[in-house]
């Protein structure tokens, strides 16, 4: 029974992947070839696929899953291939339960949106017009900090925490 999970895991996992792929390709016709005109129904577009995504990454069933196959034979060694996938996607899935899906598609919309109106702020020259856009990508990105939660104040980085390594003295 647990093979089959896994390879039913695996299966759900790859066509997660594929959406999130043709997600990562609208962004960069976006960023590249994409009319003016369009950055609205692009914004609509990635914001449905956002959603999408985050719905499968959340799934109960997804969840089912992972529990039956974390304490399973095919975890036991956390440097297979196996115990590898299963402990990434668990790892992935209790990050993502964390969100609310109005604001992971919120945060897409406002993306997109900010986006084009950097682009339009950048041409004129008034970066004015961005101002209302970051105040919102701030706020939602503070709301995304708050679902997340955090050890110590919201807005510190806990650099024990980071994985960077110093640069050498000169």
């Amino acid at each position: 029974m647990t093979q089959n999970t896994f390879e039913q895991l695996c299966h759900y996992a790859k066509e997660t992947a594929l959406l999130a792929s043709v997600e990562a390709l609208l962004e960069w016709d976006e960023r590249t070839y994409m009319p003016d005109d369009a950055g609205p129904y692009r914004a609509e577009q990635m914001t449905l696929l956002s959603g999408m995504v985050h719905k499968r990454h959340t799934a109960p069933q997804l969840g089912q899953w992972l529990a039956e196959l974390a304490d399973g034979p095919l975890a036991k060694d956390p440097h297979s291939d196996a115990g590898a996938t299963i402990r990434q996607l668990k790892r992935k899935y209790e990050k993502k339960i964390k969100l609310p899906q109005a604001l992971v598609e919120e945060l897409t919309r406002t993306s997109v949106l900010a986006q084009q109106c950097w682009v339009q702020a950048r041409k004129n020259n008034d970066f004015s017009s961005l101002r209302p856009w970051l105040e919102k990508t701030f706020a939602l990105k503070r709301e995304q900090a708050q679902a997340y939660g955090y050890q110590e104040h919201p807005t510190m980085r806990s650099w024990t925490t980071m994985s960077r390594t110093p640069r050498p003295a000169k």
